[in-house]
């Protein structure tokens, strides 16, 4: 077995001759651990998070048809539990009636009683401009409406208005929860909804479910949301990781270090969606441990390189799920790039200037610098200033290992194992990855097709012959649009170097 994790550095620039230089060490010693250059680096090129303002918006619909709506015993006692709930300083609280919003300065007690009032005499709630105020706003927010919005000449909206601050929300990171009542209003059916725009952490939607906690349910739900896959762990130690383990556990095969903490060792990050194995063999060595112990009996008998992370997609109300696919790209040259970049910014030379403009270049505080910087001028030296880097994509290095995954779904079609193995075509003499090469394996979404089967009945109401459907059809043109399909969504992300 080749010895663990070799430190190399490489310093191409000499100390240059500088009065303030104190320095003239011949590499860098503000050397970050890898797994912390790692996660730097992860953090750097994936999908910036979404940010939401501070604070929360209630919009409550108060046109004339909605005193019907209100009417039923439960949904009032629905509606008391979530005014005690979203009353306060964090939250803004928005009449809608009149065409026109208005801020509403009310305790939870007068809240509740304008909502419950026996008549409501006020038309056209502006419902459009209540979701336009909700995405321009960025602020997550609770919208109580039956989604009826009305023309400027006060006639009823069959147009899917909805669909592109639907679309926006989603687009910017957010979800929409729908809570959903059915009632009658002159003797034809129609919905009250709770619209949550929520966040993926469901900030709101815990505060609502909360409220209706231990109250009647008669309302049903719709999760209007392009994440439906979840992701957890199903590893027998959780502090080592998904590679190969004996019935003793040790790995035997890939040899990535669990231990030493002296050198480069298994990381688990913080949001536990992205892992580091440092392996201490190559990938030739690898690739033949993996043939030899695949010849063992029993338990230590070995099936795939990593596994044990798991793709829960039960939440079907927007999408199926119908295939996942890993991406392999070799990210060393840009992995290197970005990771001096970092040590130069955190590394800066003091600029001072004399009396004639001459710079005066200052390595003091930072001796790194003098790796990093012009020594005359303090500018940063062109080979550190960092500009993303083409990844070349791996061939025939891993595969997923369809076996595996189609056996973890008997139990649960909705769950399954990812298992990454080499590739049948794999061979060590003509792979594309030098020694110690940083590679990047991105799980994803192979294909996510849309679920329509429940728009119409939750999302649609009124007789057949002047059927309102502009809330399903925005649902319906939401979900097919291309840009919020989550296939090619990453959803776990493996670093692996063999040493």
């Amino acid at each position: 077995m080749t010895s663990f994790f070799k430190f190399i550095m490489a310093a191409g620039i000499t100390c240059a001759s500088v009065s303030l230089l104190v320095s003239c060490s011949k590499v860098p010693e503000d050397i970050l651990p890898t797994k912390d250059k790692v996660w730097n680096y992860y953090n750097e090129n994936k999908t910036a998070s979404p940010e939401f303002k501070d604070g929360f918006s209630a919009y409550f619909d108060f046109s004339d048809g909605m005193s019907v709506a209100y009417r039923d015993p439960n949904t009032r006692a629905n509606l008391q539990g979530i005014t005690q709930k979203i009353t306060g300083t964090d939250w803004t609280i928005y009449g809608m009636a009149s065409n026109k919003l208005d801020t509403l300065r009310l305790s939870q007690t007068e809240l509740y009683n304008k909502i419950t009032q026996p008549r409501y005499t006020d038309i056209m709630a502006p419902i459009e401009e209540a979701l336009k105020s909700i995405v321009s706003n960025r602020k997550r927010a609770l919208l109580v409406t039956d989604f009826e919005e009305y023309t400027a000449d006060r006639r009823i909206q069959y147009q899917n208005y909805a669909k592109k601050y639907f679309i926006e929300w989603l687009e910017k990171g957010g979800m929409v929860n729908f809570y959903i009542t059915d009632y009658t209003e002159n003797n034809q059916g129609k919905h009250l909804y709770f619209a949550v725009f929520d966040d993926y952490e469901g900030t709101i939607t815990k505060i609502i479910d909360d409220a209706l906690a231990g109250r009647t349910v008669n309302y049903k739900r719709f999760c209007l949301n392009n994440r439906p896959v979840k992701v957890y762990k199903n590893y027998t130690n959780p502090k080592k990781g998904g590679n190969y383990h004996d019935s003793t556990g040790l790995d035997i095969v890939t040899a990535v270090n669990e231990d030493d903490t002296e050198n480069d060792m298994y990381c688990n990050f913080d949001n536990g969606l992205v892992e580091f194995y440092p392996c201490g063999e190559t990938w030739a060595n690898i690739f033949e441990n993996a043939k030899a112990v695949a010849q063992l009996p029993g338990p230590d008998r070995f099936y795939s390189l990593f596994r044990g992370v798991i793709m829960d997609a039960s939440d079907k109300d927007s999408y199926k799920v119908d295939d996942y696919v890993i991406r392999v790209k070799n990210v060393q040259k840009d992995y290197e790039l970005f990771s001096n970049w970092q040590a130069a910014l955190r590394n800066k030379p003091t600029i001072t200037h004399n009396p004639d403009g001459t710079v005066i270049v200052d390595n003091t505080e930072h001796p790194d610098a003098q790796f990093y910087y012009n020594p005359e001028t303090g500018e940063l030296l062109n080979e550190y200033k960092y500009t993303r880097q083409e990844c070349p994509e791996v061939q025939n290095l891993f595969v997923l290992d369809s076996d595996i995954m189609v056996e973890s779904r008997k139990e649960n079609p909705d769950r399954t194992e990812i298992a990454i193995d080499f590739s049948p075509n794999f061979s060590a003499g003509t792979l594309s990855v030098l020694p110690e090469d940083m590679i990047r394996v991105d799980v994803l979404v192979g294909k996510a097709t849309p679920d329509l089967s429940r728009l119409d009945e939750l999302f649609s109401w009124g007789p057949a012959s002047r059927r309102n459907n502009n809330l399903s059809e925005a649902i319906r043109n939401t979900l097919q649009e291309q840009t919020i399909n989550p296939q090619g969504q990453v959803l776990f992300t493996y670093f692996i170097k063999a040493y």
